[in-house]
């Protein structure tokens, strides 16, 4: 009997490991989208623009969504101990801070010399991008400690490693998620892009009594690729440490964190995207938005468009059918 027991408790055991295992990855997911290339020219024949609602549109929802959601309402002093692949309690990352940062004269300065000792140090895994293609993801190297031990990584890697190198030197620092326009995409925001699904990682660290915003995996170019581990440039430049909200909105759309936050953001869809159809007042206009808002909070408004506008084009051709 007590055998049996043993045996019922290991696997009653398993089976909690493995639920909260699942519940933890589902809460740390992996992003992999790495940036365009330098010389990138952006094509008409990558992405999908719907004909109704054009890219400027579309590139005003992500400045007003990116506003919504960023600076988070969070406590900084939530972003400074260890969490999943944010190891900022190893040794090994500890010394390391103290080395990159043992000249800075403040965190702000901290922040840009882990910045720049990470856009060249640190290694885009481009195999493993293109060998996955996104599909088990979790097989990637983002651990912090793996990552500094590998020196290559997806965005993933590179966001837990610098949250675990600032948070180890006492700077609150946030892995958040969102869209970037990357290799995936055409690189221009559409409805298409608009509405893409999370792709990408970066960070929000708290310096001078702010968040700013920091992305040092596009401000790199160094490539793992076939094998080989290429410096390129090295550190491309600083578009997007501390970038303003309106440059960082280019290229990156953020995510809202929770049910109250994300019910905002497709609130900023569907008004901006009612305001400029009911602007252009077309009967094709108004059968756009019931396709994609069916039931939305201008339903009724649209309804009454779409009347006013069959009466006025085929107002005269049912009255002569009437009998």
């Amino acid at each position: 009997m007590k055998t049996k027991q043993k045996n019922r408790i290991l696997v009653l055991l398993s089976i909690l490991f493995s639920i909260s295992l699942n519940a933890q990855t589902e809460k740390h997911p992996v992003f992999n989208e790495p940036p365009l290339p330098v010389n990138f020219v952006v094509t008409n024949n990558k992405g999908i623009s719907h004909p109704a609602i054009p890219d400027s549109l579309a590139g005003l929802i992500v400045l007003k969504i990116n506003r919504t959601v960023f600076p988070p309402d969070v406590n900084p002093k939530d972003f400074l101990a260890p969490s999943w692949g944010v190891d900022c309690d190893n040794q090994e990352i500890i010394v390391l801070a103290q080395e990159i940062t043992s000249l800075c004269k403040d965190d702000y300065s901290k922040a840009k010399a882990i910045h720049d000792w990470l856009a060249t140090h640190i290694y885009y895994d481009f195999d493993a991008y293109y060998a996955n293609n996104g599909a088990n993801s979790y097989n990637y190297v983002v651990g912090s400690v793996d990552v500094l031990h590998n020196k290559r990584s997806v965005c993933s890697g590179y966001a837990n490693l610098w949250a675990a190198l600032l948070r180890s030197a006492g700077i609150p620092c946030r892995v958040v998620s969102g869209v970037g326009l990357g290799l995936s995409t055409n690189g221009e925001w559409n409805f298409q892009n608009l509405e893409k699904t999370t792709n990408h990682a970066w960070n929000e660290i708290y310096v001078s009594g702010k968040w700013i915003i920091m992305d040092a995996t596009w401000d790199s170019d160094m490539r793992y690729q076939h094998g080989t581990f290429d410096r390129g440039c090295g550190l491309r430049g600083y578009r997007y440490f501390d970038p303003t909200i309106e440059n960082f909105s280019l290229d990156h759309r953020l995510d809202a964190e929770n049910s109250e936050g994300r019910q905002r953001v497709e609130n900023i869809k569907e008004d901006c995207i009612w305001n400029y159809l009911a602007n252009r007042n077309t009967l094709e206009s108004y059968q756009f938005y019931m396709q994609i808002y069916p039931s939305g909070r201008y339903s009724d408004k649209c309804r009454t468009g779409i009347d006013r506008r069959l009466n006025s084009v085929y107002g005269k051709l049912r009255t002569q059918k009437t009998p």
